[in-house]
């Protein structure tokens, strides 16, 4: 049993890691500029907003301290900034894939999936909404986890569990919604559990490589895609209907 569980964990991880390879080897794809430009400025944007917040917010607690704790406060209050930049900024930034999601979906699907019906497009606003709520949401949950992020090393598995497991869903259910009803979209969440967090918390490993963070929204969507294509559907459905949510071969 232990050994047939173990196997089966791993065979979860060689299916993800194929979808990450097959993700990252279209990076090059003309396709992708436009969202890797933008994803580039935003990113930079981002950081600049997260430090100047973060540096506010610490400078305000520094002023409380007395005033002989001043020069040590302010060394640790500057350190507290970088750290606390290096472990929300990727959160957040992970959050906003939303606004690219159409993008990124298109480009795999016409490269991969090519006999897949066409999706109703996502508005600006409608895009807008989402990413602003997911990045909340991710906000949130690691400012509820920063304390564990100034604690070496447990700082990295932290945000590996955390974010692994937020990351597997919210982009399953970005990509899934728009070809899948929402019931369908959970049976399949809770069913894949297990794949959706490997595929989660190897977005998570590489929001932590600075500079391929930038690109790690970008890669996760379009993993994600081959993984919902590689589901199935039958084991986690009590009914199976072939239409626009899946490509049949």
């Amino acid at each position: 049993m232990l050994r047939s569980g173990h196997a089966g964990f791993c065979s979860e991880g060689g299916f993800v890691i194929q979808s990450y390879l097959k993700a990252f080897s279209q990076l090059p794809d003309p396709r992708f500029r436009r969202v890797i430009l933008l994803s580039l400025c935003f990113a930079v944007l981002l950081y600049g907003v997260t430090f100047v917040v973060l540096g506010w917010v610490f400078g305000e607690l520094a002023i409380l301290a007395a005033s002989w704790w001043e020069t040590g406060g302010a060394i640790l209050g500057g350190a507290a900034v970088v750290v606390a930049s290096l472990f929300l900024f990727p959160a957040v930034l992970s959050g906003f894939v939303g606004l690219f999601l159409d993008d990124i979906v298109t480009a795999v699907e016409a490269e991969h999936y090519p006999t897949l019906p066409d999706t109703r497009p996502q508005g600006f606003l409608e895009s807008l909404a989402g990413s602003l709520r997911f990045a909340g949401l991710a906000l949130l949950v690691n400012l509820i986890a920063l304390p564990l992020y100034f604690i070496p090393p447990v700082n990295a598995f932290a945000f590996l569990l955390v974010n692994g497991f937020l990351l597997g869903r919210e982009y399953f259910e970005l990509v899934a919604l728009r070809r899948l009803s929402r019931t369908e979209v959970y049976a399949l969440s809770r069913y894949y559990r297990r794949r959706l967090w490997w595929a989660g918390t190897f977005t998570a490993v590489l929001l932590l490589v600075p500079f391929v963070n930038i690109l790690a929204p970008l890669v996760g969507v379009a993993a994600m895609v081959h993984i919902l294509q590689g589901l199935d559907m039958g084991k986690a459905l009590p009914v199976v209907v072939e239409g626009p949510g899946r490509e049949v071969s």
